[in-house]
C-alpha cells in the first residue's frame, strides 16, 4: 500500500509542461489579476475579454520559456525557481499590499535576521510551503514519461511553443491599444505580474550594485566652520535623529483631525509640511537625505559612490558619530565613526535580537562629556518600522487597547 502510494505519477512531457505553465501563470497570478480588476471595470464585453486574455498570454509566454528550456534539459529547474518566487511575490503582494521593484529587492538583502524572524507567522510557513514548496517538489516528483522518438517530441514541443506565439499575436492584434492604454495608466500593475517582476527587479538591483566600485566624487572640499564657532568658548552640538516610517498624513502637527503628536506639540517644534523622503525603502531615503541632490533629481547610482553631509561636516573639523538602531546607514555614514548599537543586545532594551530606540542612548552622554570640540550625532531610530509595530516599544508605553499585531495588520481600518 504503501509503495503504491509513493509511486511517482508519469506525465506526457507536453503535460507536464502545460500543468505547470498553468499554474505559474494563473495560480501565483492572483495578485496580478484581482489588481487588473480594479483598474479593469468589466462593464463592457470588449473589457471582459481583455481580462480573460491575460491569464491566456501569460499562460503563452511561461509555457514558451519551459518548453525551450526542455530542449536543454532545464525545465524542471526553471519551473521550481518560478513557482517558488512566484509564491513568495503573491504571498507578500496580497498579504502587505507591496510592488515588487529594485527598491524591494534592496530592502530584502538588507533584511535584518530578527526582521525576517518577526515576518514568519503561521500563515506565511503555510502558503510558502503549500504553494510554493510543496508545488515545486511536485514538479520534481512527478515523472515526465521518455519520449519515443526524440525527433517527434522535439516537433510537438516545437509546434507548442508556436501554438503559445501564435495566442500571444493573436491577442495583441485584437486588444493591444487596451493593453497599452491599461499598462500606460497604471504603472505599478506589471510589477505584480510573477515571475517577470522579481526577475526584473533582481536584475535592477544587482546592475546598481556593480556601480559600488566606482571611484568616489569628493564634494565641499573647502568646507570650513564659521569663525564665530571657533571663537566660542562651548562646544557645539547638534543631535539629529532620523525616523523610520512615521507617516506625515498621519501627523496631528500636518493636520491630521487625530491627535497623534500630543508630546511634540508641548514642545513648540518646527513642522515641514511639505518636506518628502525619496523613498519609503530606507536604503533610498537615507543616502538620498544626506546627500546634496534634492528629491526631484536625485540619482541613487550617483549617491553611493559621492561623498554626503557627513563628510563635509567632518572635513570642516566637526566631530560626527552615527548611532544605528535601524540595520544600518546604507552608506551615508561609512567614513564617520559609526556604531551599531543593536549589537550591543542590552538586557531590558534587546529582545530577539532588535532593540528599543532607547539604546541609541547608552554611552551617550559620556561621549558628550570627553568630546573635544563641536560636535555632531546621528541618531538613526528603528521608530515604527513595520510590519511588527508592537514590539517596537515597551508595554508600559502602549495607549491602545489592543495594539495592532502582525496578523491582524490587513483587517485594520483606516480610523484605526
Amino acid at each position: 500500500m504503501l509503495k503504491r502510494f509513493l509511486k511517482r505519477p508519469v506525465l506526457g512531457q507536453i503535460a507536464w509542461l502545460l500543468l505547470f505553465s498553468f499554474y505559474i501563470a494563473v495560480c501565483l497570478n492572483i495578485a496580478f489579476y484581482k489588481q487588473v480588476l480594479q483598474d479593469l471595470p468589466l462593464n463592457s464585453p470588449r473589457n471582459v475579454l481583455v481580462f480573460i486574455s491575460m491569464p491566456v498570454v501569460a499562460f503563452s509566454v511561461v509555457n514558451s520559456v519551459l518548453t525551450l528550456a526542455s530542449f536543454i534539459w532545464l525545465n524542471r529547474l526553471l519551473a521550481c525557481v518560478f513557482i517558488l518566487v512566484g509564491a513568495a511575490a503573491q504571498y507578500f503582494i496580497l498579504t502587505y499590499g507591496i510592488i515588487i521593484d529594485r527598491s524591494m529587492i534592496a530592502n530584502m538583502m538588507d533584511t535584518t535576521p530578527a526582521e525576517t524572524f518577526a515576518l514568519m507567522t503561521p500563515q506565511m510557513v503555510l502558503t510558502l510551503g503549500l504553494s510554493g514548496v510543496l508545488a515545486a517538489v511536485i514538479a520534481f516528483w512527478v515523472k515526465i514519461r521518455p519520449a519515443t522518438p526524440r525527433l517527434r517530441s522535439g516537433l510537438y514541443r516545437l509546434v507548442s511553443v508556436l501554438i503559445s506565439i501564435l495566442l500571444v499575436i493573436l491577442v495583441a492584434a485584437f486588444f493591444y491599444k487596451d493593453y497599452a492604454s491599461l499598462f500606460r495608466n497604471n504603472k505599478q500593475l506589471i510589477k505584480a505580474l510573477s515571475p517577470s517582476n522579481s526577475i526584473v527587479a533582481s536584475w535592477s538591483w544587482y546592475s546598481h550594485q556593480r556601480l559600488a566600485n566606482l571611484p568616489l566624487v569628493r564634494i565641499g572640499e573647502d568646507a570650513h566652520r564659521n569663525p564665530l564657532m571657533l571663537k566660542g568658548d562651548r562646544k557645539n552640538l547638534t543631535i539629529l535623529i532620523v525616523g523610520e516610517t512615521s507617516r506625515g498624513d498621519d501627523f496631528s502637527l500636518g493636520g491630521y483631525p487625530r491627535d497623534t503628536n500630543p508630546r511634540l506639540a508641548k514642545d513648540d517644534v518646527i513642522y515641514f509640511p511639505h518636506t518628502t523622503s525619496c523613498g519609503t525603502a530606507t536604503a533610498i531615503s537615507v543616502p538620498c537625505m544626506f546627500s546634496d541632490m534634492p528629491r526631484k533629481h536625485y540619482d541613487e547610482e550617483l549617491a553611493h559612490h559621492q561623498e554626503g553631509l557627513l563628510d563635509i561636516i567632518q572635513r570642516a573639523g566637526i566631530n560626527v558619530l552615527w548611532n544605528d538602531n535601524d540595520g544600518g546607514c546604507k552608506g551615508a555614514c561609512d567614513r564617520v565613526p559609526h556604531q551599531n548599537v543593536t549589537e550591543l543586545n542590552l538586557p531590558g532594551q534587546c529582545i530577539d535580537g532588535e532593540c528599543y530606540d532607547e539604546v541609541l542612548f547608552h554611552g551617550l552622554e559620556d561621549y558628550i562629556d570627553h568630546l573635544k570640540g563641536d560636535g555632531v550625532i546621528v541618531l538613526h531610530t528603528i521608530g515604527s518600522h513595520g510590519p511588527t509595530y508592537y514590539n517596537r516599544y515597551p508595554p508600559q508605553f502602549k495607549n491602545l487597547p489592543q495594539p495592532v499585531t502582525l496578523t491582524k495588520f490587513r483587517t485594520v481600518p483606516n480610523s484605526s
